[in-house]
């Protein structure tokens, strides 16, 4: 069986991967006010950004999850930030447009349970994969738990669909 509760990792390591997690998704944000409000919300433009997340979404996962080196794993990562930092954009804007178009006392609180939802996720997220890889718990190798998480673009999907006033 794979010993996955040790890891070897040096400062660069972990510094090159915060790299790729962080600046290509901050890159998108800070040019995304200059062509995205081009997209307008409702229009099948839209749906197909939000398809787009979900593909981003599934495709970093698998990619960081079968990659077989290093590099590969690291543009994975940037994917994933990349689909952070488009996702971030598109649904706080659509937020800014969801009060208008739902059931008025859930309006005002539409931006806070956003940005309690995107904080929570951090937390439940890293606690689910450590869970999973636990050899006490579930002792799932890092590629299976991060396979298993191919659920949540699937659910993320479902839930703008069902949802969404604008799908």
């Amino acid at each position: 069986m794979q010993r996955i509760t040790t890891r070897i990792c040096s400062p660069i390591s972990v510094g090159v991967v915060l790299i790729w997690l962080t600046v290509p998704g901050l890159t998108l944000k800070l040019v995304s006010p200059f062509f995205l409000h081009r997209i307008p919300y409702g229009s099948q433009f839209f749906r197909i950004r939000h398809f787009t997340i979900c593909s981003l979404q599934v495709t970093a996962l698998v990619m960081t999850a079968l990659a077989e080196s290093t590099p590969l794993a690291l543009f994975g990562v940037s994917i994933a930030s990349i689909c952070g930092g488009l996702g971030e954009t598109t649904y706080l804007g659509l937020a800014g447009h969801y009060s208008k178009l739902v059931y008025k006392p859930c309006s005002r609180h539409t931006i806070s349970t956003w940005s309690s939802g995107t904080g929570a996720a951090a937390v439940i997220g890293s606690f689910l994969y450590a869970g999973l890889t636990d050899a006490r718990l579930v002792a799932l190798s890092s590629t299976q738990a991060i396979l298993v998480m191919l659920v949540m673009p699937a659910i993320f999907a479902f839930t703008y669909v069902s949802t969404s006033p604008m799908s």
